[in-house]
């Protein structure tokens, strides 16, 4: 990330190994796809429970992007992902949480906060209502920004922290990634198997371990 400049970044920190604990053990009751720290997903619920689920066609849903068990524990100063939605799913409209500003165009998003949007297990920090316009499958997921790279070895979604000195942190993908091509599991599922976490593919703690 050296020489690289993000409009949204301001403050980050960075906690102990034991704060770390704290917030695995904290999370460990709350039923996320990937109970990890640091992690982005697409959720159903603004608690970051609900992955799957079925709508008839002409129902309206509305999607959460959720960081959960953050280590911003002062609060979410920015972030940067981008959001992928395929079948049959029309995106009616994006609300940012908080006094948030995104400088790219929508489904990518690089936000920064006025102010910092509060720490809790499962940070809201966008909703997004969904049309349902057919009954097929359809899939969400969190995608890393496609115009900033992280090395090595994939890139990532990115927050930044208040508090800190402006650096920031990496977030890892809630239902995980193949470790080969850097792609990105699905995040939730609508009218479909609820196989958010491939059976034959590595969940995130694996891929993650390769490189943080």
């Amino acid at each position: 990330m050296s020489g690289e400049s993000y409009p949204w970044q301001s403050q980050f920190t960075r906690v102990s190994s034991s704060v770390v604990a704290l917030l695995l053990a904290a999370g460990s009751g709350i039923a996320q796809v990937d109970p990890g720290v640091d992690m982005i997903g697409i959720y159903l619920d603004e608690g970051a429970t609900v992955h799957c689920a079925d709508a008839p066609v002409g129902e309206q849903v509305t999607a959460f992007l959720c960081l959960t068990n953050s280590t911003a524990l002062a609060g979410l100063a920015g972030w940067e992902a981008a959001i992928e939605v395929a079948g049959d799913l029309t995106v009616l409209d994006w609300n940012l949480r908080a006094e948030a500003v995104n400088v790219s165009v929508p489904p990518v998003f690089t936000v920064g906060l006025a102010e910092c949007l509060p720490w809790s297990p499962a940070i809201v920090a966008l909703d997004f209502t969904l049309d349902v316009i057919g009954p097929d499958r359809s899939e969400l997921k969190v995608a890393p920004h496609p115009g900033h790279e992280v090395p090595p070895p994939c890139p990532l979604p990115l927050f930044a922290a208040c508090g800190g000195a402006g650096e920031v942190q990496t977030l890892g993908f809630s239902g995980g990634a193949d470790p080969l091509t850097c792609e990105p599991h699905v995040c939730a599922v609508i009218n479909g198997e609820c196989d958010v976490v491939g059976r034959s593919a590595p969940t995130w703690d694996t891929v993650k371990s390769m490189f943080r």
